[in-house]
Parts: structure tokens; sequence; C-alpha cells
């Protein structure tokens, strides 16, 4: 569900401000990419002038991702995290799309030992395991998106950015359970206080504790619980030995391919992982147990109920004794994520909860760190952060707001409950995209747009151009008082 940003009460934007202001100024291969990239991130090498205590509550990709790129531009971080160890224990396979990649690759990690790239998605009914079609990631695309799509283990990624942001000096404490943040009055400062009554203080303090967490709350006065959905997430993980002779899945295991399975409310992918050695599946199927929101669940395969799947499906499953299970559940983008004091915001799935199973999840986590490092690798004085933290805000709602309309629009592409629906969904992958011939350049063409919207998207640059047009307008004690008059002839009075 989309929402319009509400702006709190205590600034305006600079656009806002200065509205007849002029701005200052107006992908390869898999294997290539080892060696440079093709886009580079000037916030790399910039430290801040004005260098930042920050805290951030939660210890996953967001708040990793955040470290980083924060403590690359000088700022001092911590990082408080409840769980007893941050690496998780699951094994769960995760999608990386060029958005995403290209961010990485800028960030110097190697992915080529741990991913399998994405050359083709396969479209198939769940019902029958008949092919309908497929979509073939050419390499003019992801030329234009400026990075791969690959495939791995999410545990892996976590590992990449729970060991870069150790390397960079990051402090991350687990076993901390923080209670609540707020705005100390009388000192001025953003304060946490933890389980212990210990009360930590900062110049900033980042949530990344989810949609339920304690610093969301702390914004906006009360929890994202969502609803149900009715739908249940299943994920596994298979070694690609026990597939090899199998009829049906021994394919998917040779090829760095992306089969789709789609029924009634019932979605199933599949996709190889750590250099084709392993396969991961996830199930969306209709609920028909309660169970927590966790990803620590584990579920028996052979109690999952596989009604409406081709048997192939269930032979999968029950290749591991037990599953990743979790509800689906739906939320709502919060309208503000930075508080009144403006030393308070939120990254990641506190402030755009996502539903599991997308290709954006880690994409759009890393890409708010990388647009929020960026506007803070600027920083000169503490008058000027409560505006760059409202321009980050004003600069990633649209985009999280498309990527969310996109993902879910895909969500019910895959689920499409209506027979005669279903059956021109599938008329209409079979003829635009013929199994075999890939896509024609007038099939690219009429799609660029919509690459260029998710895929070609670059968190850093966006960054970039928001300083470019509106940096020269903050000072080192916030922004210039200093307009451009312009002045207009609205009307002509004759007095003779």
């Amino acid at each position: 569900m989309s929402v319009t940003p509400s702006k709190p009460p205590f600034k305006k934007s600079l656009k806002d401000l200065f509205p007849n202001q002029v701005p200052l100024l107006q992908g390869s291969k898999f294997h290539a990419r080892k060696e440079k990239p093709l886009s580079y991130d000037p916030t790399f090498s910039r430290q801040a002038e004005l260098q930042l205590d920050c805290l951030i509550i939660g210890a996953g990709l967001a708040g990793l991702a955040s470290a980083i790129v924060l403590t690359r531009s000088g700022h001092r971080v911590r990082i408080y995290e409840k769980r007893s160890q941050a690496i998780p224990e699951f094994s769960c396979g995760v999608r990386l799309p060029p958005n995403l990649t290209k961010i990485l690759y800028e960030w110097g990690l190697q992915l080529d030992s741990s991913a399998s790239a994405c050359t083709q998605s396969h479209f198939l009914t769940v019902e029958t395991n008949t092919p309908v079609g497929l979509f073939e990631w050419k390499e003019e695309i992801l030329k234009e998106a400026g990075g791969d799509y690959l495939m791995m283990r999410y545990e892996k990624l976590y590992t990449m950015l729970y060991e870069k942001a150790l390397s960079l000096g990051v402090s991350i404490t687990c076993n901390s359970h923080v209670l609540s943040v707020a705005f100390n009055e009388e000192r001025s400062v953003p304060v946490a206080h933890l389980a212990d009554d210990i009360i930590h203080s900062a110049d900033l303090i980042l949530g990344a504790d989810g949609p339920t967490g304690v610093v969301r709350e702390s914004i906006t006065g009360c929890p994202n619980t969502g609803h149900l959905s009715g739908s249940d997430f299943y994920s596994i993980v298979v070694p690609a030995e026990k597939l090899k002779g199998d009829p049906d899945w021994g394919k998917w295991v040779t090829t760095p391919k992306w089969p789709i399975w789609m029924g009634t409310n019932i979605c199933v992918l599949a996709h190889p992982i750590d250099n084709l050695s392993q396969l991961t599946a996830h199930a969306w199927l209709p609920s028909k147990t309660a169970s927590p929101e966790t990803w620590s669940n584990l579920y028996p395969t052979d109690q999952i109920d596989f009604t409406g799947c081709h048997p192939c499906i269930r032979r999968l499953f029950l290749m591991t004794e037990t599953a990743v299970h979790t509800p689906v559940v739906f939320r709502t983008i919060c309208e503000d994520w930075v508080d009144e004091s403006g030393t308070i915001a939120l990254v990641g799935e506190s402030a755009h909860p996502l539903v599991f199973f997308t290709s954006q999840n880690a994409a759009l986590a890393v890409e708010d760190a990388t647009v929020l490092g960026g506007l803070l690798s600027h920083l000169s004085s503490r008058e000027q952060l409560p505006q760059l933290l409202e321009a980050y805000q004003d600069l990633r709602m649209p985009r999280v707001q498309l990527v969310h309309e996109t993902e879910m629009n895909n969500v019910t592409f895959g689920t499409q409950d209506d027979i005669e629906l279903q059956e021109l969904r599938n008329d209409a992958i079979t003829s635009s995209m013929k199994k075999g011939e890939g896509w024609s350049d007038q099939h690219l063409r009429a799609q660029l747009d919509a690459i260029r919207a998710e895929f070609c998207y670059h968190a850093s640059e966006d960054a970039e151009d928001w300083w470019t047009k509106w940096g020269a307008m903050i000072s080192d004690r916030g922004i210039r008082t200093q307009f451009n008059l312009t002045f207009e002839v609205t009307e002509v009075i004759d007095v003779n």
C-alpha cells in the first residue's frame, strides 16, 4: 500500500524553502564484475567534516549496511542486537538484483565464490508442472542495470556484511535488549534505555529493529503489527547432489536458471546458490496452522500441506526434514521515518516492511543505508542533521513506494486465484516470452522503462544528485538565510 509521506512539523524540505532555486548542475557479465565495477561510489573515501556518534538498534542487513557506510565516512558506530548471536543459524536463499549487486561490488565485496548468476526465469503451472514461458536476462539488460542478478545463501550475504562492518571498526554487541529510545530534552541528545537499566546516548539513533521494534514505536507511537495474509512462507536448501538424478529437479541444479511455479493462492520458486552446489526453494502456501512470525521456527516438511501442487514440489521439500516457516504478514509503509528532534530515524524494514519472497527485500535495506550514508558524508554541523534526515526520507519514499507496488503486483501475478485471469496471464507469458526465443528488440524497448525503474536505480548517485542540487544552500550553520528574489509582472495598469 502506498502512502503519502508527511513532513515532521519542525522543518521543511529545501525544495519548499527554495522553490525557485536553480540547481547548480543539471552491466556487465558476472565474471567481468570481479575486476572493476561499472559505477563508482563517490562517498567511498569522503570523510564527513562533523563525525557523529551513531547508535544502531538491530544488526540485520539494514543495520549492518548502515554501519558500513557511516563508518566509511568517519562516523563512529555501535550496534545493539537483542539476539544472542548476530549471524543467523537458519538456512535460506536470497536474491540479489542488479540494483543491489552494484552497491556490494562498490564496497569491495567478492560475491563470486558464494553466488550463482541468474540467466533465465522460467514460468510453470504449479498444478501440472507445465512450462508456460521464460524471461531471459540478456547482457544488454544487465548492462543497462549496471549490475548482475545473483542468487546466494542469506547467511553468506549476512556474514559478508557482518565481517565488513567489523573490519571497519564497528562495535556490535549482542544480548542487548533495548526497551525504548527517546530524545532527551535536558541533554539535547537521543538516548536508548537498555534492559540492564543502562542508558546510552548518541548524536544519532537509527532503528533497524524491524516493523514491530521499539524505534518505530518511538517515532509513530505504535508498532506496525500488520495483518495476516492467509498465507505461510516455507524455505529449504537441498544439496545439488541429491537432485542430479531426479527426473524433475536434475535440470534445475546444473544451470543458473530460476523456475517459478504459479497457482491458485500458491507460488513456489527455486534457484541454485553456492555456485550451483545447492538449490534453495521458497513456497507461498495457504495457511493451515497458526505460527509465530519468526525466522527461527523450523517446521517438519512432512506436515506441510501441498494440496494443489505437482508431486515434484512435495518430493523436493521432503529431501530435508525441516523448513524455515513463518506466516506472511501485510504491513504498510511508515509515514514518518524521522522523529521531531531530527536525531532518530528508521532504516530498512522498520520504515517500509515488505513481504518475504520478493526480489527486493535485501536491496531496499542496503539502498536505504547507501542514501543515508551518502548524505551524512557531507555533514559539517549539527544543524544540518535534521535536514539531511528529511532529505533521506524524501529521496527514499518514492523509490520504496514504486518497489512495493511492483513486488506486490508480482505476488498477485504468481498467486492469482481467478482461473480466467490465470489463463490470460499464461497466454500473455507464452506469447510475449516464447520458450527458446528470449526477447526481441521490440520487447526489450517496451520493457526498458520498467527495467530502469526497478533495477537501474543507483542509491549513491541519488544522494549525490540531491547534494549537487541543494547542498550549496546548507552552510556550516544549517540553512543559509539567502534567497533569490524573482519579480514577475502579473498585471499592467494604465494610470493615464
